[in-house]
């Protein structure tokens, strides 16, 4: 559950499409933070929770354990998992986005230490 603090009407409301040995969904609060979820056409689901003014994020990824968060950043945009091209988007998207930044300048940076951790 993610719980931004607002009394209202939620807007999106998720069931987990994991297993149960994929541990349970997290639950965060996020009041205040940067919040995004994606789900790609395998049904793997992401959620990530960020801070704008620092730049860092916690991404949670059910089929990498939901209870084991990656922490990532605009200045390290690249997580302790491999991710597939969408998954890879999705998190520069998120990165630019909340930290105000252009999309090509995250992505190149995630691409350099995308190289680096290859090597």
């Amino acid at each position: 559950m993610i719980s931004k603090s607002h009394k209202g009407i939620p807007v999106l409301q998720v069931d987990n499409l994991h297993t149960p040995e994929c541990g349970a969904p997290p639950t965060v609060d996020a009041t205040g933070k940067f919040v995004s979820y994606f789900e790609n056409g395998f049904g793997e689901q992401w959620v990530l929770v960020g801070d704008r003014a620092s730049g860092k994020a916690v991404i949670y990824a059910g089929d990498c354990h939901w209870g084991k968060s990656m922490e990532v950043s605009v200045d390290q945009p690249y997580p302790r998992a491999t991710l597939q091209e969408p998954e890879k988007m999705w998190l520069v998207v998120c990165l630019a986005t909340m930290g105000n930044k252009r999309f090509d300048d995250v992505l190149s940076r995630y691409d350099s230490k995308q190289r680096g951790r290859e090597n």
